[in-house]
């Protein structure tokens, strides 16, 4: 599994210049079936926008469009990537309704539309 620092500090793999991230906001891993599961690791929480409000959250399963809230940031996924080239894989990719597999570069749809889960 890779995974992927996301916050203020200067040794993160994606850097958010923002007061209110902090140094090692969260961690963003895609395990070997191409899944991303963010664990928060902050004082001030991330949120994630689900069923139409902002739930907070310390560990759970996203696809490259569920939005995010972490500071003053209201980003996706895929634009957390885009913050860094060289984790930029996503952007030639398609908007999604499942998951981007990075081990494997290619695109996988299986989110059930009546719950939001990826299977």
């Amino acid at each position: 599994m890779k995974t992927y620092s996301v916050g203020s500090g200067a040794h993160v793999d994606i850097c958010l210049n923002d007061g209110h991230v902090s140094p090692v906001h969260l961690l963003l891993s895609q395990d070997g079936r191409g899944r991303f599961h963010l664990f928060d690791r902050s004082d001030t929480g991330t949120f994630l926008w689900r069923d139409g409000q902002w739930l907070r959250t310390a560990h759970c399963e996203m696809a490259l469009e569920d939005k995010l809230s972490l500071g003053g940031y209201v980003i996706t996924v895929r634009q957390l990537f885009a913050q860094h080239p060289a984790l930029n894989t996503f952007k030639n990719q398609p908007p999604e309704q499942g998951y981007y597999d990075l081990t494997q570069q290619k695109y996988a749809q299986e989110r059930n539309p009546q719950t939001g889960e990826i299977r």
